[in-house]
């Protein structure tokens, strides 16, 4: 059997083909959805002290807000719950994967809310993307907004220059004299609960990795290593890691020892 193909066949074959190549070329190079930890519905993370497009010296600190789920170390198995990680000069990684740890992608694994960081001076990019006890993104990915800051060696002073227009008496008027300016920056009142709340988390959990430091005694060199969670005035023994131990007592007042 012979296939003869008409003009207007070839140019269906064509477009066909053409259409097929544009899909693959539009397909998109980061997946949709996270892993396999489920995110709180209405979760959501920001930048609480910073705008986009903002000026800012080399070393400054940075604030993580957090909505509808809760701070949590690396590690520990708690529902509704992960850490925070801040991308710098980079694009989303693949959301079904760990993400990278490197100088574009910091890991705050302890639970932090905020960290102080220093950049060279010029444009960067921030992004904050939130991750399981594995590094992994929720589903659906709890992400913030990209925005761009500029980094300076100096700040100008913020008097440095009257408005235009400005008389020179008005110019140097006290200060006091006028309304004060709504900084964008300035945190709402909710949003500082929120922070107050999750510094207390991260001491919480800085006091427990301590306790838990301070606890652990040296490994026998002989028999089977049993450790056991000692919290509520009792020892709960039978874990065969540290890291199994540590899980137990997360988000409890308890530490680990080893018998």
């Amino acid at each position: 059997m012979r296939l003869m193909l008409t003009g207007s066949g070839i140019g269906l074959v064509v477009g066909l083909a053409l259409s097929t190549m544009t899909a693959f070329a539009q397909a998109p190079a980061t997946p949709a959805t996270g892993g396999p930890t489920p995110s709180a519905q209405g979760a959501a993370v920001y930048f609480i002290n910073i705008r986009d497009g903002q000026k800012l010296p080399r070393k400054f600190t940075i604030q993580f807000g957090l909505r509808n789920m809760g701070l949590a170390a690396a590690g520990a198995n708690r529902e509704n719950s992960g850490h925070h990680h801040l991308l710098i000069d980079t694009d989303l990684p693949r959301l079904d994967e760990p993400i990278p740890s490197d100088f574009n992608h910091l890991h705050f694994g302890a639970g932090q809310s905020e960290e102080e960081i220093t950049l060279p001076a010029g444009e960067h990019t921030l992004q904050l993307l939130f991750g399981d006890k594995n590094h992994v993104p929720h589903t659906p990915p709890v992400m913030s907004e990209k925005i761009r800051i500029t980094v300076v060696d100096t700040l100008p002073a913020a008097s440095a220059s009257a408005p235009v227009g400005a008389t020179p008496a008005a110019a140097a008027a006290p200060a006091a004299t006028k309304p004060a300016a709504v900084e964008p920056s300035k945190t709402s009142k909710q949003e500082q609960q929120e922070l107050r709340k999750q510094q207390q988390q991260q001491r919480a959990l800085q006091r427990q990795q301590q306790r838990a430091q301070q606890a652990i005694v040296a490994p026998k060199k002989v028999g089977k290593v049993n450790w056991c969670a000692r919290k509520f005035g009792s020892d709960f023994c039978g874990y065969s890691s540290f890291e199994q131990c540590m899980a137990s007592v997360s988000g409890e007042s308890g530490f680990c020892i080893q018998k």
